[in-house]
């Protein structure tokens, strides 16, 4: 199967669902269709900027395994912008971002989160400068130290979860975020969790016992 995208001026992305982990070593910088030989010789920067590629989350992803499930611990391709982290890998549950994971990527515009993710670990994405939008998983529990620290174009967070507990300190710190929705289930928000940030209001329930 081939696609003739690159030519296609209103393409803003495509979603490839067969192509074999190997054929993601690059893009043709003269190719006009996408195929499963088509990924030979590419460059960054090579393909417009319009065209926006998704690949199944195996192929870009790296996990750990734990006693619990599965830990993203980074991502094996730097042209990847779109992040899609999958609720189960391998018949397991996905429950957590590993510490300094995604930290200072500069590629990476948006990530879609999985319902089975509870912890998201230090500087999981701190200065990635080019994350513009966040989906949480709506299990979240755990937001820690750092998280998403100085992420200068993070502006839309969605979050419609009721289980999140803690933000750890400066999880938001530096974020051009407008709005964040604390849920009744927060015990604990950190020293500087949202400095910098562009909130006008936030609200604060009875269930925070420490900020």
């Amino acid at each position: 199967m081939s696609y003739n995208c690159l030519n296609d001026s209103s393409l803003e992305s495509f979603y490839l669902k067969n192509i074999s982990d190997f054929a993601v070593s690059g893009i043709s910088q003269t190719s006009s269709s996408v195929s499963q030989n088509s990924f030979s010789g590419y460059r960054q920067g090579s393909v417009s900027n319009k065209i926006s590629i998704i690949f199944n989350p195996v192929s870009y992803l790296n996990m750990n395994l734990s006693s619990n499930g599965y830990f993203v611990t980074g991502i094996n391709n730097s042209f990847f912008t779109n992040i899609i982290i999958p609720s189960t890998y391998n018949g397991k549950k996905v429950v957590g971002i590993d510490a300094s994971a995604f930290q200072e990527n500069d590629i990476i515009k948006s990530v879609s989160m999985g319902d089975n993710i509870i912890d998201i670990y230090d500087n999981a994405f701190a200065w990635c400068s080019a994350l513009s939008s966040v989906k949480l998983s709506n299990s979240l529990e755990y937001i820690s130290e750092g998280a998403f620290k100085e992420c200068s174009n993070l502006q839309n967070i969605t979050y419609i979860g009721s289980k999140l507990e803690i933000i750890d300190r400066e999880a938001f710190i530096g974020c051009p975020i407008t709005s964040f929705n604390i849920p009744n289930s927060v015990t604990r928000i950190g020293e500087g969790a949202f400095c910098g940030t562009k909130l006008t209001s936030i609200n604060i329930t009875s269930s925070v016992t420490f900020i």
